[in-house]
């Protein structure tokens, strides 16, 4: 895919776009278990909860 480049032209942190944008809940376990502290049960409770 084809993505418009930086607009800005750093000198010493050029800009690189290496990956894709994150899919729509790509990083709900590493959010929840590693910011928030939650345990496995209690994120599955919550992915149980959406279906």
């Amino acid at each position: 895919m084809t993505v418009q480049g930086s607009r800005y032209r750093l000198s010493r942190t050029p800009a690189a776009g290496d990956r894709a944008a994150p899919t729509f809940g790509q990083h709900n376990r590493d959010v929840l278990a590693g910011l928030l502290g939650y345990d496995d049960d209690r994120i599955q409770a919550l992915a149980e909860a959406l279906r």
